[in-house]
């Protein structure tokens, strides 16, 4: 059995907040949140591993790099098949987790979701740019939530007008405070607005 977890999917479906997922069991929208409070992008889609790997240091794994620029996946992972352990693999434009647990190897990403066998992977000839051990650190006492709410924004004031939804949580420790994007969209016009009023039942 491994300890890979199975990809907790919300909006965001790109392999840097599930790989995160993969580890800790959270949403990939918390874990793309964490990676936003890192390089302070909204849209979290293209990640570096500098930021990967920060965000995984805050979610509570520490790393150390094991390799660089194997050939392919399925020399890293001859690299790496006798030291049980997660692993955090950098392919060209791509991210994926492994683990070792001796005799079997698992492999998880945003396309499998599920932790599979990692020999039966489409992408053991792909090249790895950077493998990174990751151990979890010791558990820290749990947050406690103080308040959750709803924050709605408009960019501007006039139409076309750009609205986002998201759900905001509040900790005693502001920094374990969080925010998930539940929806943005962008109204052209007045009768639209009062179309939409009218659909969710406000006269």
């Amino acid at each position: 059995m491994t300890n890979l977890k199975t990809v907790n999917a919300g909006f965001n479906k790109y392999c840097g907040p599930a790989v995160l997922s993969i580890l800790t069991g959270r949403n990939t929208d918390e874990c793309a949140d964490a990676i936003s409070r890192i390089n302070n992008q909204h849209d979290i889609k293209g990640v570096s591993i500098t930021d990967l790997l920060k965000a995984a240091d805050d979610l509570g794994f520490n790393h150390e790099k094991i390799g660089e620029n194997y050939r392919s996946l399925y020399l890293a992972l001859l690299d790496i098949a006798s030291i049980d352990g997660m692993y955090i693999v950098v392919l060209e434009k791509h991210f994926i987790c492994i683990e070792v647990k001796k005799p079997s190897i698992y492999l998880c990403d945003n396309h499998t979701k599920s932790p599979i066998n990692a020999a039966s992977s489409a992408r053991l000839s792909q090249k790895v740019l950077y493998l990174y051990k990751v151990t979890a650190k010791p558990a820290k006492p749990q947050p406690i939530l103080l308040r959750e709410y709803i924050v709605v924004t408009k960019d501007c004031n006039r139409f076309p007008m750009s609205i986002t939804i998201k759900r905001q949580f509040d900790y005693t420790n502001s920094y374990d405070n969080r925010t998930i994007l539940l929806a943005s969209f962008v109204v052209r016009s007045l009768s639209e607005m009062n179309q939409i009023r009218l659909e969710l039942g406000y006269e």
